[in-house]
């Protein structure tokens, strides 16, 4: 029995393990997001599936006009993380810089679903 437990414990570890960091998940969004890749950086959100649709069908048209307006993301760094006080909350801080040199510093909140991944709350 007690092995059963050993086994069962060390499983759920490792499932729980092997889901990203707050900031590798932040970090992951905000790759695609460089490189446009909607799909990918939405299935690091929260967001409903529908939500999900409906921002790629409207991303599609406008958001390639958009970055070259305000040009493309050259990099980004995280600047700072901070977990929230229940372990299941993360905010963390990017400092983007963009084509023309101009930079903008946003905070990514994320949240820990049921399965234990972790989540961009909201996109801004």
């Amino acid at each position: 029995m007690k092995k059963l437990i050993v086994i069962l414990a060390a499983g759920l570890f490792l499932l729980t393990s092997c889901y990203e960091s707050p900031r590798a998940t932040a970090e992951s969004y905000m790759t695609a997001v460089q490189k446009g890749d909607w799909k990918t950086a939405l299935d690091y959100t929260a967001l409903e599936p529908e939500e999900k649709e409906l921002i790629i069908s409207l991303l599609g048209e406008t958001t390639d006009q958009a970055i070259e307006k305000r040009n493309q993301i050259e990099q980004f760094e995280v600047v700072e993380e901070e977990l929230g006080e229940d372990g299941r909350t993360a905010n963390i801080r990017v400092k983007v810089t963009f084509g023309d040199g101009h930079e903008q510093e946003q905070t990514i909140p994320l949240e820990q679903d049921a399965q234990g991944r972790w989540l961009v709350k909201r996109i801004n």
